[in-house]
């Protein structure tokens, strides 16, 4: 049976009047007895509520308006703010009215959208009152007025747009199951961007705080802002990409989608944090970005002066582009070789400082298309390359940008093996490297050893699971082998790969560094050598292997004379290069020795410690925190209380005294919460679980965090 004007979509079989989306189409039941009772501004979905909050908008939006242009008083852009918000609110009823009129309900109006969205307009509104009776000569309208009545009309005509071109298709909230009519909107105005609606929201938003001249709100909104839009399009994207597929992955990679460079621009902020360690100082982008940025460069950098790419990263297509007249992007190399449009004796490439490359889609690439590459940045300093995990059958290409860049600075491997004597270049061509980051790699032991000691002005040195290649001899058939019948050909793995041995770390730390970190464990002896040649150092991570309680003591203590340390990564464990597994391992030191360490480091702002067990007296935590004023992020794994009367801070005792003092503490350990004097900032392994810190394990039984999210 049909009613009319009635569209129900679905029945299900166990539909009652519990179902929230049945009440909504059922008629109101209201009693007998309740008939003369006035029901309104009770929330609830009836015609006397909709009338009246659209009367009331009404009569604010032309409040509003008169306000702004007949009133005498010095601030009309109050009058506009409520015109335009009242205005917001009933474009956004309407449109789904029109459009949706099955969906129809009170919420959508979004007055009631939520808490924080109301916290949001009050701080607003409460800012510029307060600024305009503290201070109203900031108020008075102006230029800058009329930029964020500009922003505001621009954000609302988009978002108006954006409704009216997806139609039925337009929803407040994102669905996770697809209907039978939910088609990919792809014209209009979405043929231009992505998400038109949330661009103009964005921006009305922000144009409302510039209008009403709210300089906290203004920064505050667009950190919400900023942090709201991130996620959600992250997650919309994904629910389309389930829903349509290909033809979702298509219109992906031939729109683009303006907010989310701005979200982009605001996340590079995070690359800035001097807090964190980074062996790529740049900003990266994913491949979708990277075509877009390159085919900016072709229109844009030609056209302006090309001393713009000084210290700005250019980041290239991929080597399986195919060229193609009539494509939106040409090849790297093309881009590359293009005369500089107000230096025609210079190319292009001559200004490009930093280069990222991915090169994981595959084992191979074009060796040619590398050095004229590299023959074209001759004056690049910075240079990052993620090869493909599996062996190549031919050289990485890494000589030739060593060899043609005199300059480089900054190097950053992923992945890459010197099987044919890749990294031998490094100590041939001797480029004045500051920065080396060596991440899943092989290199030869004789390699590294001229390495370290032609690299003296090594500052930077970040090496992560980097074992020692084998020297093989070459085999006098190898011009037989078809290698293109090979992804990953056996002769060419070798299974006698081995550990970075100590001498040659000691070679290595031998110089005066800024940041260092290893993934290799290392010892006490290993440690101090790192001290006594850095003693400047500014961000340190590294794992110990040490056991013996005198020499973890003199361990904490050599990294106590760091006075410039602002990152501290310390995790006690025993590290197997060739498994790539490790065994926690508890700290064998006394509480006095944790608490000198306290009282040093006043530059420290991250601090991370990974152990099985920690001692410390209850008065550790206030003196680290008061010594160290900018130290915001802490994780410390598995903090033991020592119960026991603290013993006296001595710098200097023997072994033996360590030893017994250790011991002794560990009688009277306590892993309750409960028994600390200030119990903020210490959390079980399940609260911790809970609060989304994913770094722990069960056997984490009490640890201390602060920051780090």
């Amino acid at each position: 049976m049909t009613t009319s004007g009635l569209n129900i979509r679905r029945m299900l079989h166990d539909e009652d009047e519990s179902d929230p989306n049945i009440q909504l189409l059922q008629k109101p039941k209201i009693k007998k007895q309740n008939k003369d009772q006035i029901h309104i501004f009770d929330g609830r979905n009836t015609p006397q509520n909709i009338s009246v909050y659209g009367f009331l908008l009404g009569m604010v939006c032309s409040g509003g308006i008169m306000f702004a242009i007949l009133g005498n008083s010095d601030m009309p852009h109050f009058g506009i703010f409520l015109a335009a918000l009242t205005l917001f609110h009933f474009l956004e009823y309407i449109a789904t009215a029109l459009f949706n009129s099955d969906k129809l309900s009170l919420d959508s109006y979004l007055i009631n959208h939520s808490l924080h969205y109301h916290a949001a307009h009050t701080a607003a509104l409460v800012e510029f009152l307060i600024e305009y009776y503290f201070f109203p000569s900031w108020k008075k309208f102006g230029w800058i007025n009329y930029i964020g009545l500009l922003l505001l009309i621009m954000g609302q005509g988009c978002r108006t747009v954006a409704m009216f071109s997806a139609r039925h298709n337009f929803s407040h909230h994102i669905v996770d199951y697809k209907e039978s009519d939910h088609v990919l909107v792809k014209h209009g105005i979405y043929s231009i961007m992505r998400h038109p609606s949330y661009f103009g929201f964005y921006w009305w938003a922000l144009g409302v705080q510039v209008l009403l001249m709210n300089p906290i709100c203004f920064f505050l909104f667009l950190y919400w802002l900023q942090r709201f839009f991130s996620e959600r399009i992250e997650y919309e994207e994904h629910t389309l990409h389930r829903f349509f597929g290909q033809e979702w992955l298509d219109y992906k990679a031939k729109t683009g989608e303006i907010i989310e460079y701005i979200i982009h621009l605001s996340c590079m902020i995070d690359k800035e944090n001097n807090n964190q360690f980074h062996g790529w100082r740049y900003p990266e982008h994913n491949y979708v970005d990277l075509k877009s940025m390159a085919l900016c460069c072709k229109h844009l950098y030609i056209v302006v002066a090309p001393f713009l790419w000084r210290h700005k990263e250019f980041i290239l297509p991929r080597e399986d582009d195919e060229k193609s007249e009539n494509a939106m992007i040409q090849m790297a190399t093309d881009i590359l070789s293009k005369k500089a449009l107000f230096q025609q004796e210079h190319y292009l490439g001559e200004y490009v400082r930093s280069l990222s490359r991915d090169l994981t889609n595959g084992p191979h690439y074009d060796l040619n298309n590398s050095k004229l590459m590299a023959q074209l940045v001759i004056n690049l300093r910075a240079l990052k390359i993620d090869f493909h995990p599996k062996a190549r059958t031919e050289q990485y290409g890494l000589r030739y940008f060593i060899e043609y860049c005199p300059n480089l600075n900054e190097l950053y491997l992923n992945n890459c093996r010197d099987t044919f004597d890749d990294f031998k270049s490094i100590y041939e061509f001797n480029p004045p490297l500051t920065s080396l980051t060596l991440i899943e790699c092989t290199i030869k032991q004789v390699t590294l050893e001229r390495i370290a000691t032609q690299l003296v002005s090594l500052k930077n040195l970040l090496i992560q699971q980097v074992l020692i290649e084998p020297f093989t001899a070459s085999k006098s058939n190898t011009h037989l082998i078809d290698t293109n019948q090979f992804i990953h050909p056996f002769h060419y793995q070798n299974i006698n790969s081995t550990a970075i041995p100590t001498l040659l770390y000691q070679s290595l730390v031998k110089r005066n560094l800024s940041n260092l970190a290893l993934t290799d464990s290392i010892s006490s002896s290993l440690l101090q050598l790192i001290v006594q040649y850095s003693p400047n150092l500014e961000k340190l991570a590294i794992v110990l292997h040490e056991l013996d309680p005198f020499h973890v003591n003199q361990s904490i203590q050599s990294i106590s004379q760091l006075s410039s340390l602002t990152t501290l990564s310390l995790a006690f464990r025993r590290y197997y290069p060739l498994s790539k597994e490790y065994e926690r391992l508890p700290c064998h030191v006394p509480t006095y020795t944790w608490s000198l360490f306290a009282k040093k480091l006043p530059l420290l702002k991250l601090l991370y410690i990974s152990t099985t067990r920690l001692l410390v007296n209850k008065d550790f935590i206030s003196t680290l925190l008061n010594t160290s004023k900018t130290l915001s992020n802490i994780i410390i794994h598995n903090i033991a209380l020592v119960t026991a009367t603290a013993q006296p801070i001595i710098e200097h005792q023997d072994e033996d005294e360590i030893r017994n003092t250790y011991l002794k503490e560990s009688q009277s350990i306590s892993y309750n919460i409960l028994d600390w004097n200030t119990r903020d900032n210490l959390y079980t392994f399940d609260q911790a679980k809970q609060m989304g810190y994913h770094c722990f394990d069960e056997s984490d039984q009490v640890c201390f965090i602060k920051g780090f999210m």
